[in-house]
């Protein structure tokens, strides 16, 4: 009689008598390979084991177990038998093991090793279907702290109460811990902030990244691990003066502040500024918050694309000139009510001062524009929708009508 290939379960020989008695042995190998889970390692039986406990054998057996190192030894009947891991070696067969409440891999050369992954960079398969590593490794971050120790992660270390990070341009380093102002205690990059903000589990809690005085270069918001909303995140300047922490972008076609696909945050008390690239941008269900923030010269100043949002803002400065103040694309959608946006030095805008195409959404609702600007007010495009209530060419800074074209509309 021979047996199967990989899990060796014993096959029915063609008019077999007794057919039960092999469909029941390849039933009991089965019982015990299925979600393997085995009490321990063992080189000999410890006394007192019931039907279908098991054992991984190690070196060097003695006992009822002698010979059978690298197998999976189980009790039936009172009885022990073996189950070598199947053929081509059994590279890649998992048991787990519950004295130690870990899962572990058997390597096909008699040797079983905890299974570990360091990170998402570190799982060593990307199944097809649109599955990444990157995948895997947020579900397994929907785990708590207990189970990702047992799968051989190390947990994120949980916020228990709010944080803050501190970031000095002038007198920080990244080799910090960032949780004290002043030189030996501050980042010195707003980056590096932001990155081990990506290591922790915010837990609902909420983190302040505080910038002292000072020019920063660029960063990319990433998504945070147990972040709620946008508030959660808070990038803040100089509370009495938003033009004393400038943001910088150098990079083309990346903003001065950009959150990632699915990241959020809240600016506040910050001056965004650069002569090749963006304010702010916002890519694939990106979220941003700003208030008391001041816009200077940039390509754009906010940029929302693929469903990405701005959803609330407060008063806000406009001091330097742009393509356009607020684009958007592919259901981008920018959305603040009340406040006053305030217009100094009469900024130009070549394109528009607002701009909406493919079914994204502008929205001003119960704010009021001090200053003026020269340009084209506003183009609404491709079935996007500008909201003011009103005429955007009362209302809008501008010194030129605007228009809608494609299905775009206004109200």
């Amino acid at each position: 009689m021979s047996d199967s290939a990989r899990l060796r379960l014993p096959n029915l020989a063609a008019g077999q008598a007794q057919k039960h008695v092999t469909v029941n042995e390849a039933e009991a190998i089965l019982d015990i390979l299925v979600q393997a889970s085995v009490l321990d390692f063992a080189t000999a039986p410890a006394g007192g084991e019931s039907d279908g406990d098991c054992y991984i054998v190690t070196a060097t057996a003695t006992d009822e177990f002698t010979g059978w190192e690298g197998r999976i030894a189980f009790m039936r009947d009172g009885e022990w038998f073996s189950i070598l891991p199947g053929a081509g070696d059994g590279e890649g067969w998992r048991a787990w093991v519950q004295a130690e409440g870990k899962f572990y891999v058997y390597d096909g050369a008699g040797t079983w090793s905890v299974l570990t992954f360091g990170d998402a960079s570190d799982v060593p398969f990307t199944p097809a279907g649109g599955i990444s590593a990157t995948d895997v490794q947020s579900a397994v971050e929907e785990l708590d702290s207990e189970k990702q120790a047992a799968l051989g992660f190390t947990p994120r270390p949980a916020l228990a109460a709010d944080r803050t990070y501190y970031v000095d341009a002038t007198n920080g380093s990244d080799s910090n811990d960032g949780l004290a102002a002043g030189s030996g205690n501050a980042f010195a990059t707003l980056q590096h902030a932001l990155d081990v903000c990506a290591t922790i589990d915010f837990g609902g809690y909420t983190v302040t990244i505080q910038l002292a005085d000072g020019s920063y270069a660029r960063a990319d918001v990433p998504v945070m691990v147990g972040q709620g909303s946008a508030d959660d995140l808070v990038i803040q300047g100089n509370t009495g003066d938003a033009t004393a922490v400038v943001v910088d972008s150098s990079s083309s076609f990346v903003g001065a502040i950009s959150c990632l696909a699915g990241a959020m945050c809240t600016v506040q008390y910050i001056k965004t500024t650069s002569s090749v690239s963006n304010g702010y941008d916002l890519y694939t269900e990106g979220a941003m918050t700003f208030n008391n923030v001041q816009f200077a010269g940039t390509q754009h100043h906010i940029v929302a694309r693929y469903n990405a949002a701005i959803m609330r803002g407060n008063n806000y400065e406009i001091v330097g000139s742009a393509i356009q103040h607020i684009r958007c694309l592919d259901k981008g959608q920018f959305r603040i009510a009340g406040g006053t946006i305030t217009l100094t030095g009469t900024p130009a805008f070549s394109s528009a001062f607002v701009f909406a195409h493919q079914l994204s959404e502008i929205s001003f609702s119960g704010n009021s524009f001090s200053g003026s600007a020269t340009g084209t007010r506003f183009s609404i495009q491709g079935n996007s929708f500008l909201q003011v209530g009103g005429d955007p060419d009362t209302i809008l800074p501008g010194d030129a009508a605007g228009s809608t074209s494609t299905g775009g509309q206004y109200g």
